[in-house]
C-alpha cells in the first residue's frame, strides 16, 4: 500500500483546499491518463488509468479518505 502524506500551504480557505483535495472529479482530472472514476460513496473511489505506453494493461487505482 502507498500512502502520500506532507503540508504544503494555499491562498485559500481550509474548507475550499479540503473540498478540492476530497472531490474524485477534481483529482482525477489532475491525474494523467486517468480514463474513468467511480464514486463508491463519500470516502472511497476508484480511477482507472492506462499508461501511455505500448501493451500496458490499464491500472486501478483506489482512494480511501482515511482522515477528516
Amino acid at each position: 500500500m502507498t500512502v502520500v502524506a506532507g503540508e504544503r500551504r494555499f491562498e485559500a480557505s481550509r474548507e475550499r483546499v479540503f473540498e478540492l483535495l476530497t472531490s474524485p472529479e477534481v483529482i482525477a482530472a489532475a491525474m494523467p491518463a486517468v480514463r474513468s472514476h467511480e464514486v463508491r460513496d463519500a470516502d472511497h473511489w476508484v480511477a482507472t488509468v492506462t499508461p501511455p505506453l505500448p501493451l500496458v494493461p490499464a491500472l486501478t487505482i483506489r482512494f480511501e479518505v482515511l482522515e477528516r
